[in-house]
């Protein structure tokens, strides 16, 4: 990749090529959106001041009995351990809990992994990357959600242990080990989507081009994204459950801004031709 390649344009997409791009990222916003909203709202943990990553880095399986009592269950609920939602439950109900996995697995993960993806391929379009290699940097975002979607599963069969069966130290180590490996890629996608944002940043600063999207605005989703890759790694070294939220809040930021600079020359269009809308009106 030469310099002056940076000094022009990205390839023109057809216009029904490029709206059709828009619906696709507006809608994992959507889906990642909503996600996020149900668990952290009606689906969040029962215990007060609980968060829900507080069972991913367990170790036995009376750590997990204990969490799971203090936070999980619910007293006089019904289904997914909501009050209202059918007749209640009266067995110990950690209804609240599976229902939280369900919407993470098929909203939240489809919704941020699509979002990593979707952009990793569109920076390394206009970096010029060509051929395997967009695809090859889509991995660490593919394979971080598989493990997202293992460690509900093992969190399912841990639960399942516990309620009928015996609850064994090995099942509360696979959803440990599913979460390590989880951060872990993740910590590498946000990563390299953080220094493929800041490459593409830092030479459209210099680049006598003033293309349509001003890649210079880019700067700060990098910088949000490496800096969630940090926290996430940092967290991993001392199991710091709070540099896991904190990662989390600047991934977020970082793909907010993502999303506004690619939805930029969109919205620059719309707001461009509202007054020559209104013109040929009066």
């Amino acid at each position: 990749m030469t310099p002056s390649a940076f000094n022009e344009a990205p390839p023109p997409q057809a216009p029904k090529a490029a709206a059709r791009a828009h619906w696709v990222l507006l809608g994992l916003a959507a889906l990642a959106l909503l996600g996020l909203s149900l668990l952290q709202t009606v689906l969040r943990p029962v215990g007060a001041g609980a968060s829900p990553m507080a069972i991913e880095l367990l170790v036995t399986a009376q750590q997990f009995q204990s969490h799971l009592l203090a936070d999980w269950q619910a007293v006089d609920a019904g289904h997914c351990g909501l009050r209202g939602w059918g007749e209640p439950v009266a067995k110990p109900n950690f209804g609240r809990l599976s229902c939280h996995l369900l919407v993470d697995s098929a909203l939240l993960v489809p919704g941020y992994i699509g979002l990593l993806v979707f952009f990793t391929l569109s920076l390394g379009c206009r970096l010029g990357l060509r051929g395997a290699l967009p695809h090859l940097l889509c991995l660490p975002a593919v394979a971080a959600g598989m493990a997202d979607l293992a460690e509900n599963g093992m969190t399912l069969r841990a639960l399942e242990q516990l309620q009928y069966f015996v609850l064994a130290d090995a099942a509360v180590a696979d959803v440990r080990m599913a979460s390590l490996l989880k951060w872990g890629l993740l910590s590498v996608a946000a990563l390299q989507l953080g220094i493929m944002a800041f490459e593409l940043a830092w030479r459209g600063r210099r680049s006598a081009n003033k293309l349509a999207d001003k890649p210079a605005r880019l700067l700060p989703a990098a910088l949000l994204m490496m800096g969630a890759s940090l926290a996430w790694a940092g967290a991993l070294r001392f199991e710091w459950y709070l540099g896991l939220q904190l990662g989390m809040l600047l991934a977020a930021g970082g793909l907010f801004a993502l999303l506004l600079w690619r939805l930029w020359p969109v919205l620059h269009a719309a707001a461009e031709a509202l007054p020559v809308e209104a013109a040929r009106r009066d």
